[in-house]
Order: C-alpha cells, then structure tokens, then sequence
C-alpha cells in the first residue's frame, strides 16, 4: 500500500514514476522504459487522489483494463445517478463484490426529463 501512496506522491512531485506491480519496486535506477503502443491510459485530474474518499481505480471490461479515480459513495441510489450523469459502463458494489451496469443516460429532452428518467432508472436499480 505504502508503493501505490508513494507511486502517486511520485508523479505528482516529479511529473512521473514506475511501479512494478509484481515485486512492488518503485523507480528503479536502471533500464530504459518505452511505453508499450496503445496501452497509454491518461487519467485527468489526479490531484483528486488526494481526498479522502477518491481511490486509484482499475477494471477489467471486455478484456480491456481501465485506470480511474473513482469517488466512493455510500448511498446506492446516488452511486447509480452519478454513474449515470458521469456516462459510466457500471459502478461497483464493494459488499456485493460486484458490478452494477448502468443504462445509458438519456440524451434527448428537457433536464428535468433527464433527471426523471435517471431517477427512475436508479429506483428500478435499487429494487432489485
């Protein structure tokens, strides 16, 4: 745990770090490191990492691994609705050990339709 907060304090201090995940050495001083082509994720705005209840994420979705700050919500209906308004696949209950998909959030309408349909939609989620 210590290697991923020194990991983040890294980047953010020096504009970047290695980490290998597999023995945990962090930095090393030797070797070359060329980024392997198309396996470039950029997560936007990191400084996130630092508040309390924003986590470094990662996922696998049909065989792709994505990298994410991710917020943790402890109200199940608003988890789904911010998933929704922020175009998310799923969101993930920690208890559950498992994913929620989301349904596409509504494109067309007023923002009052909008938000009405999420909210349907997070009602039928939690239902269930």
């Amino acid at each position: 745990m210590g290697n991923i907060r020194n990991f983040i304090e890294s980047v953010t201090t020096n504009g970047g770090a290695s980490l290998n995940i597999n023995n945990g050495e962090l930095n090393p001083t030797k070797g070359y490191f060329v980024s392997v082509a198309g396996a470039e994720n950029k997560i936007e705005n990191a400084e996130l990492l630092n508040t309390e209840n924003v986590f470094l994420g990662g996922w696998m979705h049909k065989g792709e691994i994505y990298l994410d700050c991710s917020q943790q919500i402890a109200d199940k209906r608003t988890a789904i609705i911010k998933g929704m308004e922020r175009g998310q696949i799923a969101i993930y209950d920690a208890a559950k050990g498992k994913e929620i998909l989301l349904p596409t959030a509504q494109k067309c309408g007023t923002e009052t339709q909008k938000k009405t349909y999420m909210s349907q939609k997070a009602t039928e989620l939690c239902e269930n």
